[in-house]
């Protein structure tokens, strides 16, 4: 890449994963028999089993020794998998994470348990940051980015500018070109400078496929030149380009492919690739009708396993990681929805390239298409959508669990999910590891 190479996303997570300083071959359960009756399956479901086993999973060491140092023989221990390296997250509606009441505790606590991974829905972005001309407000941006550190969370960074006029700013939708320029230029430094070294991930100029409103009013390449100035304020935080209705179209495939092709030509440093897809209910059943403005349902596609799975491929193969960066299913139909999300988290679990999957809201009284596309209604109970998610495939199938035994050398080894380990012996104190591609093996001593 032009410029200097920032530190991929994987890296930073795993760099998170890995700040601790420290299993007999065993592998997991038998995964449940989840199953989404999806028509026309074909094999997809077994190539993306295929797929999670080569790139979701390894075969792992550890050396287990006591407080001294010495190796714990023939120990019985425990080992369980508390984080995936891959970062599965949600939009988080600041307002809801900063309430000061029953709903706001319950949301703070769904937030830390369930994800791994979290992203500002709105409070990053420009039009609420500056409401006002030079007045900044960054009070639930900051909140959220504490709240992302103390639980151990990746936070991905949305957006520093916004490719459309009706999402500037007011004030700023009909200033001209000469002016607009240093106001824009100044709002992705300061984004990207007072969050330097908390984000994994930022968004840049959000929707350039069908927004041009820089480019038309400052002037052509503007583009590339705020992707150089994000990276000249944060060079260590890859900056990801984000579109939506990629997967189910050909076309549009293409003319992203030739958008990044064109910023990396004109030395944009593009460190990611975004994909949103809020109309995930077309993978399962019958389209529906249009039920607002979105251009994916009036396109009236079907999305299929093996279509996401092209466009994935044809994405990946400029060895830029991607994000599914913006996920929401719309449908009445709970059991609809329940196979859908579960399709496209198959699917992009099992991609080499998809190092991260973020729904866009789950909570029935914080979800920006209401119950609808909720994973959890109002009282707090999982719809089928959120049980399929988050018990079905995280809560079971996609785990690691396991009761193991040392050998004379205090060694077990064992076949699991990359990410984070909580380590306990028998009846005693839990020590925590990072293992994954890059590290296999690793040493841990039990208080």
């Amino acid at each position: 890449m032009p410029i200097s190479s920032p530190r991929s996303p994987a890296a930073s997570l795993l760099a998170a994963l890995l700040l601790f300083p420290s299993l007999a071959m065993a592998s997991d359960p038998p995964p449940p028999n989840v199953s989404a009756p999806i028509q026309s399956e074909g094999d997809w479901r077994a190539a993306s089993a295929r797929g999670i086993e080569t790139h979701r999973r390894g075969n792992f060491t550890l050396t287990v020794r006591d407080a001294a140092g010495r190796p714990l023989a023939d120990h019985p221990i425990r080992v369980r998998l508390v984080r995936h390296a891959f970062l599965f997250g949600t939009a988080v509606a600041t307002g809801r994470l900063l309430a000061q009441d029953a709903d706001g505790e319950r949301y703070r606590a769904f937030l830390a348990t369930h994800f791994s991974g979290l992203v500002d829905e709105n409070s990053m972005k420009w039009y609420h940051v500056e409401k006002q001309r030079g007045a900044y407000d960054f009070a639930r941006a900051d909140a959220l980015v504490a709240f992302a550190k103390e639980h151990r969370l990746a936070l991905r960074g949305h957006c520093l500018l916004w490719a459309k006029t009706k999402f500037l700013p007011e004030w700023a939708r009909a200033l001209p070109g000469p002016e607009l320029e240093p106001l824009a230029f100044g709002q992705v430094q300061r984004m990207a400078e007072r969050y330097r070294g908390k984000l994994v991930a930022w968004d840049v100029n959000n929707e350039m496929l069908d927004g041009q409103h820089f480019s038309q009013t400052i002037r052509p390449g503007i583009d590339a030149e705020i992707f150089k100035g994000a990276h000249a304020a944060d060079p260590d935080t890859p900056l990801f380009v984000n579109e939506y209705h990629i997967l189910d179209s050909d076309a549009r495939t293409e003319r992203y492919l030739k958008l990044i092709a064109s910023l990396r030509e004109a030395g944009a440093p593009v460190g990611g690739i975004g994909i949103q897809e809020h109309a995930s209910e077309r993978l399962a059943g019958e389209l529906g009708s249009a039920e607002d403005e979105l251009v994916e349902r009036r396109s009236g596609d079907r999305l299929d396993p093996e279509g996401i799975r092209k466009r994935l491929g044809r994405l990946g193969a400029l060895g830029l990681p991607i994000h599914l960066t913006e996920i929401s299913a719309k449908t009445k139909d709970e059991a609809r929805k329940a196979d859908a999300l579960e399709a496209l988290f198959r699917v992009g679990f099992a991609h080499p390239s998809v190092e991260a999957i973020l729904i866009w809201g789950f909570w029935e009284n914080a979800h920006w298409m209401g119950r609808d596309a909720a994973l959890v209604d109002a009282d707090w109970n999982l719809l089928p959508a959120g049980r399929r998610i988050f018990e079905d495939l995280l809560g079971r199938e996609w785990t690691t669990d396991l009761a193991l035994r040392t050998d004379v050398s205090g060694t077990v080894r064992f076949r699991g999910f990359h990410g984070r380990y909580s380590v306990a012996p028998e009846n005693g104190a839990a020590v925590e590891v990072g293992l994954g591609k890059a590290v296999p093996s690793a040493e841990v001593r039990l208080p």
